[in-house]
């Protein structure tokens, strides 16, 4: 967050509002061998964080 420390999922809405998170764009659950790739990471604030893990949670759990 050093390097990048907006929020990317608010800067694409026109909106300026720090990160609290960084976080793995392909999940540690969903692809391990991303987990250290520094291209998989984002800086995200708590509200848009959440939202993706619900939504990630959502689609693991509907996977046969």
């Amino acid at each position: 967050m050093e390097n990048n420390p907006i929020c990317v999922k608010c800067y694409e809405d026109g909106v300026i509002r720090k990160a609290d998170v960084v976080d793995h764009v392909q999940e540690v659950k969903d692809n391990w061998s991303r987990r250290l790739d520094e291209s998989n990471l984002q800086a995200l604030c708590n509200v848009h964080h959440n939202a993706k893990t619900r939504n990630e949670r959502k689609k693991r759990s509907q996977k046969p």
